[in-house]
């Protein structure tokens, strides 16, 4: 959720550039002379045509596309302030941690604390119903024909946009979304150049069935060329092009976009815009460092088990339950009950870890940040921790245990803490 990843030099695969418009909003790279190669491909290249010159070996195929592989946590995170909240939320409420800022953005009000210090900086009240949009919060706020947009800048300054009919909107690359009150109970979605009210780029009618969705009004969510409407409906952003199925992000927005149908399903991954078919009802990964052979977790066909499916539909093994949650070479680590990691290839147990795995998850195989919890009989979780985890063996380098109510937001520097109206943040060093 927060911006600015790490600058420092990892060795993981990341996925291969795709063609399009660059994302704004993404991290920036390290430029690095010679051809524009997507590194994992040109890493593997230069490996296997040496090897290959030298008679050691005929080349495989080069890694696949890979996602949310980031800077080890190795060490545990290093507490940098805790502060009093300045002022109650009420309602519903999530943080995200900025390059200067930790916003906390409650029911009515938005409060910015000083990323270095946890100072105070600034509030911003009488705002409603906000998303993320480039990376900072777009609300909307008053009914009907008072509706209005306000898109909060870094520094705290408010841009209205009145928007009569407006229930929800974000940014995609500076141009605004909005989802506004249709006929009957339709919505109109609507990509307008920049902040331009009347300049639209292009529109769409979302169909809501009250039925399905229920009384609260949908939500809209733009990353890379796509926008996301919360019934299911998927565009490119730039064009308006209409992805068919009924698409959500399974685990968080982070992770792969996947849609479910008849005998089978679609996803398509983080920093592209593919379609791809899964073999039957299946879930990747959340991260993925695009290791081979790739393999999706699908429910059986008698719903009683898991299959491993190979890329050819082959199953390559069988387990009771579990979804697949991080995928680093050999290992596939699946959250369950009996959580932990197994064999790719073979489905044999790798070791287990002692709780439930609860995500998002960040890191790389010499140190995975994830959180774990046990339940109580009746159900409710208890005794959640955050863990680092080293994937080869299962070995918990640290652990900070959380209360079982607290918010948790991570980027791949720093982690947010907010429980009791209490604020903190810890950092990497």
């Amino acid at each position: 959720m927060g911006r600015g990843a790490a600058e420092e030099f990892v060795l993981d695969f990341d996925e291969p550039d795709q063609a399009g418009e660059p994302d704004a909003a993404a991290p920036p790279h390290r430029r690095r002379d010679g051809p524009d190669l997507p590194r994992p491909v040109a890493l593997w290249a230069g490996v296997a045509v040496l090897l290959v010159v030298t008679g050691i070996l005929i080349a495989p195929p080069p890694p696949g596309p890979s996602w949310g592989v980031g800077p080890g946590w190795t060490d545990a995170p290093v507490l940098q302030w805790s502060v009093p909240l300045s002022a109650p939320v009420r309602g519903q409420t999530w943080l995200t941690v900025q390059d200067d800022h930790v916003l906390v953005i409650g029911e009515d009000r938005i409060d910015a604390y000083d990323r270095a210090d946890g100072t105070h900086r600034w509030s911003v009240a009488d705002v409603e119903r906000c998303e993320l949009g480039d990376g900072i919060p777009v609300c909307v706020s008053g009914p009907g024909a008072d509706a209005v947009v306000s898109i909060v800048a870094e520094d705290g300054g408010v841009l209205e946009v009145p928007f009569p009919g407006a229930v929800t909107a974000t940014l995609h690359r500076g141009d605004l979304v909005v989802l506004a009150e249709g006929a009957a109970d339709d919505f109109d979605l609507t990509v307008h150049v920049g902040t331009d009210r009347d300049a639209v780029r292009w529109g769409a009618l979302i169909e809501y069935r009250r039925e399905e969705f229920g009384d609260a009004a949908p939500r809209v969510w733009a990353r890379d060329d796509l926008v996301l409407v919360s019934t299911g409906s998927l565009y490119r952003a730039r064009s308006g092009e209409e992805i068919p199925g009924s698409w959500s992000w399974p685990w968080f927005d982070g992770s792969p976009l996947i849609t479910w149908g008849e005998g089978g399903g679609q996803v398509i991954l983080p920093g592209t815009a593919q379609v791809v078919d899964l073999p039957g009802l299946g879930v990747p990964a959340m991260i993925d460092d695009g290791s081979r052979p790739p393999v999706t977790i699908v429910q059986s066909d008698d719903y009683i088990s898991m299959d491993a499916v190979a890329e050819d539909g082959e199953v390559l093994w069988q387990a009771e339950s579990g979804w697949p949650v991080v995928r680093f070479g050999d290992a596939i680590i699946m959250g369950d009950a009996d959580s932990g990691a197994r064999d790719v290839r073979t489905g044999e147990w790798l070791w287990s870890i002692p709780g439930y795995v609860s995500c998002s998850c960040r890191g790389n195989p010499s140190g995975l940040l994830v959180s774990i919890y046990d339940l109580e009989p009746d159900g409710a979780p208890t005794n959640r921790r955050l863990i680092g985890l080293r994937v080869a063996d299962g070995t918990i380098l640290w652990e900070l245990p959380v209360a079982d109510n607290a918010l948790v937001v991570d980027t791949d520097e720093a982690l947010a803490i907010l429980v009791d109206e209490q604020l903190t943040l810890y950092s990497r060093t």
